[in-house]
């Protein structure tokens, strides 16, 4: 663990790793702009962030608050177009409450922001004056007058440029890890998302041998004839999994699409090394997509680390819609499975209630079984 245990009262004051993320109101791209440098190779290329004047008065900003907020450090931060990451890490000597210095931390950005925006629209509205009156200087009184109440009427001082901060707590070391490099990789995967915003819309019940799921991706991935579920138990050894690993690895590299859930470390393991060998995956997430119509669909992107095998076309992420879990092909698969692993350890099988993390991770997987057996 990176910080200790803490209750769900304690989980955002003192001590702690966090992820900070604040965007900008209406997604309006205010803090950057993003542009291609240098190409890797014919598939790669550098992405460039360029920041405006208002992306670096918030990075500015930000960094002041080490100086604020005493055993605050950043670790990672990311302007974006229209929103904003920090990593931070909290040591034990920090005596404050992440959720509100993140409000706090908004709300001073938003009165930066009006203070720059009023001060272009001065200069602006006193350079069109000044061409006109130059002669005139009771028109130079009128107008210093006349621009206080142009700044109420356009709204300066009565709005935020964030909406409400959003704050993920890290548990784990790994979590750390991936998200830094999440951080980092976030302008390109933004890059490839633009040029093909298709592959990152939430797809709304698509069916598929009877079964429905929301999906983002390539979704004729299912219609590819050659699958293969990966389903790895939790007590397999290291040698075990790097062999099935091996195997799984090799069926891809011979176009067969692997369907994973994963939740075990070989599972997870095999997921990575068939998208890090380009090959073609489908993921299924027990959690699901944001609600339909919210904030974070809007900003929904899979996991940092699949984003450039979406915009290639080949990944398919899905999630069951809740009527799965009610089908009886599934829920029959899913109590048989159930009772074999249970027999297998010597044990009476007793049935588990279907709103069980374990019963709907098994399900998940009998999903994958069914739709990896249909016939096209």
């Amino acid at each position: 663990m990176i910080f200790p245990d803490k209750t769900d009262e304690e989980l955002y004051n003192g001590g702690g790793v966090y992820l900070l993320t604040f965007r900008v109101k209406g997604k309006e791209k205010q803090l950057c702009r993003l542009k291609e440098g240098r190409r890797l190779d014919d598939t790669d290329f550098e992405a460039i962030t360029e920041e405006t004047e208002l992306g670096h008065e918030v990075a500015r900003l930000f960094d002041s608050l080490r100086e604020r907020y005493g055993g605050m450090f950043v670790v990672s931060k990311q302007i974006m177009p229209d929103h904003f990451h920090a990593l931070v890490w909290c040591l034990d000597s920090f005596k404050h409450n992440i959720k509100a210095v993140a409000n706090e931390f908004a709300r001073i950005c938003g009165m930066r922001a009006e203070e720059l925006d009023a001060a272009t629209h001065n200069k602006e509205k006193h350079t069109e004056k000044t061409c006109n009156n130059l002669n005139d200087s009771e028109d130079d009184i009128e107008y210093g007058m006349a621009a206080e109440d142009d700044s109420q009427s356009a709204g300066y001082g009565s709005g935020s440029l964030f909406g409400k901060p959003s704050v993920k707590v890290l548990s784990f070391a790994e979590q750390l890890k991936d998200t830094k490099n999440y951080l980092q990789a976030n302008p390109k995967n933004e890059m490839l998302r633009m040029a093909d915003p298709y592959m990152y819309v939430t797809v709304r019940k698509i069916e598929f041998n009877g079964l429905s799921f929301h999906a983002m991706g390539k979704t004729r991935i299912l219609d590819y004839p050659d699958r293969h579920v990966v389903a790895l138990s939790r007590k397999l050894s290291d040698e075990q999994i790097a062999q099935e690993v091996k195997n799984v690895t090799r069926m891809a590299k011979t176009g067969t699409v692997i369907y994973v859930a994963p939740i075990s470390k070989g599972e997870r393991m095999a997921a990575r090394e068939v998208r890090q060998g380009g090959l073609t995956l489908v993921v299924m997430m027990h959690n699901g997509f944001p609600a339909r119509g919210s904030d974070m669909e809007r900003h929904f992107l899979p996991g940092g680390i699949y984003n450039k095998a979406c915009a290639e076309g080949r990944l398919l992420v899905i999630a069951p819609c809740p009527g799965n879990y009610e089908d009886e092909r599934v829920v029959s698969k899913t109590e048989e499975e159930l009772r074999r692993k249970s027999e297998l350890k010597g044990f009476e099988y007793s049935p588990l209630p279907h709103s069980s993390a374990r019963w709907r991770f098994v399900a998940g997987n009998m999903m994958l079984e069914l739709i990896s057996r249909c016939e096209k």
